[in-house]
């Protein structure tokens, strides 16, 4: 009964942090991609109504890095709190070691371990694909369909140019408008004091609406200026074509066709979707000997030293990656060796914390 109760109570101080920490990490990311992505969108090809998709699946692409480093944070954030007010003195006298202290959230530490292998092995190739595919489209877009100011741009038998184009969101607003277009049999200048050119979503087609202008018309039988209050014409059509998948970009391949191990590069990135929830099972372990257990002296620096061994962690994982894929290191090397390597820092952290001889038996300091 007591057990349960640590548990419980562990538990949910983990969980609440847990929360916490991964919405908050969660609103810092969407509103840096939306800033990136709303300002590089006319460099990436992208309508103003697939900003939004875009970011969603950048985010699921490294959702579960979000995830095990939410969790990773809410056990350090956790045990220091716990140090501060004294509790974790309780769990000590109750006769439950550092490591011990995992099973009571284990139910938690399983369920989040499972999450993040499955956001690593499915779900962020998934959105790896769509971000390729939105990106492939957006390319087939020509770049009038996004007007720039002072340059002349071709499309529709017309050379376009205005001076000044204020962008909001799906418009555009033009000033002091000129088309021209010649051919054999005919040349036609259009000239307007405004326009506006915006995307139907109705239609699925981008238009150009000009607005107090005239046209200009001339062949060689006659010649004709006509006025106007609002003309408007289509300047794009999105129809958009299939897009094949790229059998050649190992990362768009789901994780069941890498399982072939056919080339290292496929070794590579399924040693990538493996490590990420191996690397949290092993921190959860390490993470809970860094914080001080002395209360009196809690360890205010337990965060940025978990954030270091986790970037140094990361880090490593990304180099035997690139090993792996150049072929100087098996996958089986690679991915023992790797991973090991942070096993043994949690044996040495742990038998040199508790003062452990080679007989298993902990020493007496004398004074």
């Amino acid at each position: 009964m007591q057990n349960l109760t640590i548990n419980q109570y562990v538990t949910k101080k983990i969980f609440k942090n847990f929360i916490g920490i991964f919405f908050i990490l969660i609103i810092i990311i969407f509103g840096n991609q939306l800033f990136i992505v709303s300002k590089e969108s006319l460099k990436l090809g992208l309508l103003s109504n697939e900003i939004i998709q875009y970011i969603s699946f950048k985010i699921l692409r490294d959702i579960h890095q979000v995830i095990n480093l939410s969790f990773l944070a809410s056990i350090i954030l956790t045990l220091v709190n716990m140090n501060k007010n004294s509790e974790k003195i309780i769990i000590h006298f109750a006769g439950i070691s550092q490591i011990g202290l995992v099973k009571r959230f284990h139910v938690l530490f399983i369920a989040i371990t499972i999450t993040s292998l499955i956001f690593s092995l499915f779900i962020s190739p998934f959105a790896k694909k769509e971000i390729y595919n939105q990106n492939e489209v957006a390319k087939t877009r020509p770049n009038y369909l996004f007007l720039k100011e002072g340059e002349f741009q071709n499309f529709s038998g017309f050379t376009f140019f205005s001076p000044k184009i204020i962008s909001n969101d799906n418009t555009q607003n033009l000033k002091s408008v000129f088309l021209f277009s010649e051919d054999s049999d005919k040349t036609e200048i259009i000239s307007a004091a405004e326009g506006i050119k915006y995307y139907d979503k109705n239609t699925d087609k981008v238009l150009l609406t000009l607005i107090n202008g005239q046209i200009f018309q001339a062949s060689n039988l006659n010649k004709n200026i006509s006025k106007f209050d609002k003309y408007t014409f289509k300047i794009y059509d999105n129809e958009k074509g299939s897009i094949l998948d790229d059998n050649n970009k190992v990362e768009l391949q789901s994780s069941f066709n890498l399982l072939n191990f056919n080339s290292n590069q496929e070794n590579a990135e399924i040693f990538h979707r493996l490590s990420s929830p191996v690397m949290l099972f092993i921190l959860v372990f390490l993470f809970t000997l860094i914080v001080e257990s002395n209360p009196r002296n809690p360890k205010k620096n337990s965060m940025l030293f978990g954030m270091l061994i986790y970037t140094l962690y990361f880090n490593l994982l990304i180099f035997v990656q690139r090993l792996i894929a150049e072929g100087d290191v098996s996958f089986i090397l690679g991915f023992i060796g790797s991973h090991a390597f942070f096993i043994g820092i949690i044996m040495f952290f742990y038998f040199s914390r508790n003062n452990v001889n080679s007989y298993g038996r902990k020493t007496i300091k004398k004074t």
